[in-house]
């Protein structure tokens, strides 16, 4: 924050995560170094929650974290409070009950200290999960009214976003700011492209439901016609052994690919940036599209390979304007197709990828992100 302010500008940021491996917590952690080289002092809060407990527990919990929230807030006399929001992990089984707590303790240490809060993920979509998922898609449509009614300003990770919380009748009226996510990881090191002697396809990030797991491995069935050596290395958390790994693995034995499958599992910030180095090409298989709300995506760029991605209702236009990104149809031929031609032209390959890291140099940058939540941050400090 510019010294105009004051000489030293405290903000508070808060946020919660569900274990240790959370990438909106790294997310949160590296843009508030990014917020300390704009002259403010960066304090952080976040709740840690210990899974498998009950409800009973988790709210006991949840209220002792608040309070001490409520006395930061009166001791630090904060400039502003920056609040990570993810929906999920504010929710006992999809249902976002602590977040009543957390955001009453805020305004209950200061009133008049502005909240700024960062919509990570607000509301599960509607027409997915069955009842289950109607459950959570009403109930967490409730808590981001609650959320919304507490909170100064809001940030965003996709125009999409920003236009469809503008165009809801029952949300109250906030400023909304659009901040593209960054990589959470260090830059890969050059030492570590691939030197495997299989074609290795990387994809980062298949343990949300959104993924087209079977487009994927479909893809690789029919890439292996041509290609045979061909692998999938499933990069990053959960791990085989893990529901989504299980799944993964339960899939490519129905078309006899089972050998065919690698995981790195969780490893260290800079393990995972030399894996993604090591690929030959690198896939984004969300259906929704690559988007700029994905870390994934942003680190995928950052590595200078070669990303080819699903097309989706929600893909960002400027990453095909660039050509930052091969976008094809959620196809299984298409996705070996377009695979196949980027192995057997290593130039154009490599190409793709620079103008990739270039695009992530430019659009989903750490220094830009900070930029944007600067700027909202002086703009809810500056009013009255």
């Amino acid at each position: 924050m510019p010294s105009r302010y004051s000489p030293i500008s405290t903000v508070l940021v808060i946020g919660v995560s569900e274990g240790p491996v959370c990438g909106v917590r790294d997310h949160g952690n590296r843009l508030s170094e990014g917020l300390q080289r704009g002259d403010l002092t960066v304090v952080a809060s976040w709740w840690e929650r210990t899974s498998g407990r009950q409800l009973r527990e988790e709210l006991r919990e949840a209220r002792r974290w608040s309070s001490k929230l409520k006395q930061s807030v009166r001791d630090l006399d904060p400039l502003a409070v920056l609040v990570h929001y993810s929906v999920f992990a504010y929710a006992h089984r999809g249902i976002p009950l602590f977040a009543i707590p957390v955001f009453r303790s805020l305004r209950g240490g200061n009133p008049d200290v502005p909240i700024l809060t960062l919509l990570h993920e607000y509301a599960y979509p509607w027409r997915r999960g069955g009842w289950r998922g109607i459950t959570w898609a009403l109930t967490q449509r409730l808590m981001l009214w609650f959320v919304v009614t507490r909170s100064s300003a809001l940030i965003v990770t996709t125009q999409q976003r920003s236009d469809w919380i503008s165009s809801r009748r029952w949300l109250p009226r906030r400023r909304v700011f659009v901040a593209p996510v960054f990589s959470n990881l260090p830059p890969g090191r050059a030492s570590c492209m691939s030197t495997s002697t299989g074609a290795q396809i990387g994809l980062f990030g298949y343990g949300h439901d959104a993924v087209a797991l079977k487009t994927v491995l479909d893809g690789l069935l029919e890439l292996r016609r041509t290609t045979p050596d061909a692998r999938l290395l499933l990069l990053g958390a959960p791990g085989a052994d893990s529901p989504s790994g299980r799944n993964v693995c339960a899939l490519a034995k129905q078309g006899g690919l089972e050998n065919a499958l690698n995981f790195t599992g969780v490893l260290p910030a800079q393990a995972l940036s030399d894996a993604l180095a090591g690929c030959d090409v690198l896939l984004f298989a969300d259906a929704e599209g690559p988007s700029s709300r994905k870390t994934t995506l942003a680190a995928s760029l950052a590595s200078g390979r070669p990303v080819v991605a699903l097309d989706g209702p929600n893909t960002w236009n400027d990453l095909v304007r660039d050509r930052a990104i091969i976008l094809v149809e959620p196809v299984s031929l298409a996705l070996a197709e377009t695979i196949s031609k980027l192995l057997a032209d290593p130039r154009d390959a490599n190409e793709l990828g620079t103008r990739g890291r270039a695009f992530a140099d430019r659009q989903m940058s750490l220094d830009q992100a900070s930029t944007i939540v600067l700027a909202a941050l002086r703009e809810v400090v500056s009013k009255p």
